[in-house]
């Protein structure tokens, strides 16, 4: 009997942004913790070494110079465009009496090499795993030549979790603390260094291999043959990596300390031997040859909490001095590859690798009564253009009002007080820009009758987005620049005066710009036709990326093409818009630009790759 399987549909639903902002707090942490290694996931990493499988938090050791070198590990580490072995808190703190102190925690994992089972080994072996284990093996050794036909093991490593606490007693004179952790570190993994399953030199052999009968038997067999492997190579012991803690602190000009915070893997990594020979086969003595450790710190963690001492916060210098900006202006901590922050509102300075910017989103202003929502319906109508613009003007003023209000209950500093005055006062202008643009609308009927051409344009294009309204920033940046149009068929000094002004639109990326600027294109456009230019360019525009051009090629053409499609229309029913279509001229450089394109109708062609409108 066969059934039918219900049809998949898609259900379209209105997700909040407090639910979007979930999802995307779920995808971060899940990448975090992805990078960092510290998931089950990633307790044991098989077939790579873990640096190269991890990516956040991690610490790695320092190249060791050669014999004779004068370089310092750390300016070697430079030269060779390594990662920094170090990381570290910078904060301020005010001492309360003589008894200050600093309590730090380190957190970080190690990784130990292991031996696999022999069920492990039986698929790393019989797979293609094996073969691209070999070509890009950590240890750079070629296969052994004897007559055995041997295999390679699995690289297989665990990971061991870290945690080590230092008390710091500070005083009011400079001073500095330095911990060495290697003991702690190693007194933590215990027997882990030195059990069955951690993996050391095989003597006598070039590389970490097996004959293929050590699998081929049972488990006891294959722990036998890797201890007849290892020879005396346990006699070397497993060091673990040599961790560094380091605080120190000085007095600054305000009767506070400020104070660093270092943890640092000062691990010396030795030059690699030549290609197939260990170092100590270099020296030509009989030592067990070494293999490469895993000697990363990974997913490095700081906390700092002070006793008897109050947090004080640090001048953010970068931040402009600007009233808007008088939140941001200071920082609790300073990170110094990581990022230095508080953990809640009166928690200890903690370090993070994986920041994460909570950007608010910008909502404009609607109204009580949404009188601000301005659609393309009302101002594309005679009869709602102007009260739908005079409703913005109100409002401008309005908001005057209530930024004086907030000037005269000032409680802040005078410098910020000083900015926001002279904000205000660029408001202020803006303000009679927009109320000049209007009057403008008010006083030319074929200006008037352009832009709103331009709001039935943009109505149509926005029909298939869901698209009705504009922005209102968008909004007033149109009506300013009509001045600008106006003054070419006038002689009022007022306006004349509008053509020796440059207006720059700032908004973040995604806020609406492009289509701002193409509604006073679309002005412009119609703006030439009624006043009886025929043809020529009325708007350039010039980008400065080749690609940014080729990604806003299409929405201006389909700016273009409706304005055209309207043109057409309004020519058919007697108004004054003959002369040249409206066209798009596209030039990037070379063999990138068409010479010519068709007329464009209704469905307007794409070209293969600023532009000019005319």
């Amino acid at each position: 009997m066969i059934t039918a399987k219900p049809a998949l549909t898609t259900r379209a639903f209105d997700s909040t942004p407090e639910e979007e902002e979930r999802i995307v707090a779920h995808l971060a942490e899940a990448l975090r913790v992805r990078f960092s290694g510290e998931g089950d996931e990633h307790r044991i990493i098989r077939y790579q070494f873990p640096s190269r499988a991890l990516q956040l938090g991690i610490l790695p050791p320092l190249p060791q110079p050669d014999a004779g070198e004068s370089i310092t590990p750390e300016r070697l580490a430079q030269r060779l465009n390594q990662a920094p072995s170090s990381m570290g808190l910078d904060f301020r703190i005010a001492r309360e009496g003589d008894a200050g102190s600093l309590t730090l925690v380190v957190r970080f994992a190690v990784y130990v090499q292991r031996y696999p089972q022999r069920a492990e080994q039986v698929t790393f072996y019989t797979g293609e795993t094996e073969r691209k284990t070999r070509e890009n093996d950590e240890s750079d050794d070629e296969p052994g030549d004897d007559q055995v036909e041997t295999m390679r093991l699995m690289p297989k490593f665990e990971r061991f979790d870290i945690e080590l606490t230092a008390a710091v007693p500070i005083a009011n004179e400079r001073g500095e603390q330095t911990f060495d952790l290697t003991a702690d570190v190693a007194a933590q993994l215990n027997d882990v260094l030195c059990d069955r399953e951690t993996v050391f030199p095989f003597l006598g052999r070039r590389n970490q291999t097996l004959p293929i009968t050590a699998m081929q038997g049972n488990d006891k067999q294959w722990w036998s043959a890797i201890t007849r492997a290892e020879g005396d190579g346990r006699t070397a012991p497993y060091l673990p990596p040599r961790v560094e803690l380091t605080a120190a602190w000085q007095p600054d000009g305000d009767g506070s300390l400020r104070v660093q915070v270092t943890l640092a893997n000062r691990t010396l990594v030795p030059p690699r031997a030549r290609r197939g020979r260990s170092i100590s086969q270099e020296r030509g003595d009989k030592k067990p040859r070494t293999i490469p450790r895993e000697m990363a710190l990974f997913n490095c963690r700081l906390r700092v909490t002070p006793a008897n001492a109050e947090l004080v916060e640090l001048r953010f210098h970068e931040a402009p001095r600007d009233f808007r900006y008088r939140d941001a202006r200071s920082t609790w901590a300073l990170g110094r590859s990581c990022v230095g922050r508080r953990d809640g509102a009166n928690g200890p300075i903690v370090s993070d690798t994986w920041p994460i910017q909570r950007q608010p989103r910008t909502q404009p202003r609607r109204g009580n009564r949404d009188e601000l929502v301005i659609s393309f319906d009302k101002l594309k109508d005679d009869k709602t253009m102007m009260p739908s613009l005079v409703r913005v003007l109100s409002a401008m003023r309005l908001f005057d009002n209530e930024w004086d209000q907030h000037l005269r209950d000032w409680s802040g500093d005078p410098g910020s007080r000083a900015e926001s005055e002279r904000a205000r006062r660029t408001w202020q202008e803006e303000i009679k820009a927009f109320e000049r643009g209007v009057n403008c609308l008010a006083s030319d009927r074929k200006l008037a009758s352009s832009f709103r051409a331009a709001n039935e344009v943009f109505d149509r294009i926005g029909a298939d987005k869901g698209i009705s309204e504009w922005r209102l920033f968008q909004l007033v940046f149109i009506v300013i620049q009509l001045a600008s149009l106006r003054a070419r068929v006038t002689d009022d000094q007022d306006l004349r005066a509008e053509l020796d002004i440059c207006d720059v639109l700032w908004f973040a990326t995604g806020g609406g710009k492009t289509e701002a600027y193409l509604g006073l294109i679309v002005v412009a456009l119609f703006y030439d036709r009624y006043r009886g230019k025929r043809r020529g360019v009325s708007a350039l525009l010039r980008y400065p990326l080749r690609m940014l051009s080729v990604q806003q090629l299409q929405r201006l053409l389909a700016a273009v093409a409706a304005a055209e499609d309207l043109r057409v229309e309004r020519l058919d029913n007697g108004e004054a818009l003959d002369g040249d279509p409206f066209a798009l001229g596209y030039w990037a450089g070379f063999g990138n630009s068409p010479t010519n394109y068709p007329p464009i109708t209704t469905k307007a062609r794409q070209p293969s790759s600023g532009g000019a409108a005319s």
